[in-house]
């Protein structure tokens, strides 16, 4: 009886293994995004929320300080300039009276006409930043440009939520990402003193 029952335990323990191994995330982890398949046009959507992959806002739990509170959407202004080919460099201003902090990778969706994508995020490791009232802090974006032949995607504005936060900031930048298999996901790094 046992003999027989022991095939069926296995055969469960397999499949189970195997229903796991297919749900594997990348966030809050440090691997890279090069290991990840290339998206194609449809990733960018258009005006789909479906085949996202959001770069959610990181926990601050290693990270806090008593520096001050966490820094909120409401207290940032946000502001954002290209920064050579493939980036763009986003800076947030405290506009609080009192100092704040941010640990961690914000969340950015790019909006425009042609859908929206939402960032991923880099291999490079947060640190606390301390906000002085109408200090800032700064995180770059990176992405794959669109070549001049024409094709491509362009984006608008950018929709950002600081670390640890769930008020967005609408950043007005505009990007022509490249499109189709060949194109890399965009990227973002973690926030950093400005």
């Amino acid at each position: 009886m046992r003999s027989r029952s022991m095939p069926v335990v296995v055969l469960a323990a397999v499949v189970a293994g195997g229903t796991l191994a297919g749900c594997h995330s990348t966030s809050g982890t440090s691997h890279g995004h090069k290991s990840r398949k290339s998206r194609s046009l449809s990733h960018y959507g258009s005006g789909s929320q479906a085949g996202r992959t959001t770069a959610r806002p990181a926990s601050s739990a290693s990270g806090t300080s008593t520096a001050g509170a966490a820094c909120r959407g409401a207290q940032l202004a946000g502001s954002a300039s290209p920064a050579g080919s493939g980036a763009a460099v986003v800076v947030l201003r405290n506009t609080g009276s009192s100092a704040c902090t941010m640990y961690g990778f914000p969340g950015v969706d790019l909006t425009g006409k042609d859908g929206t994508v939402s960032a991923e995020r880099s291999t490079l490791a947060p640190t606390t930043v301390r906000l002085a009232a109408s200090g800032s802090a700064s995180f770059t974006l990176h992405f794959t440009p669109a070549t001049g032949d024409g094709s491509g995607v362009t984006f608008t504005s950018l929709s950002v939520t600081p670390p640890d936060g769930t008020a967005r900031i609408l950043v007005p930048l505009t990007l022509r990402l490249a499109a189709g298999e060949t194109s890399d996901p965009v990227t973002v790094d973690p926030v950093m003193s400005a």
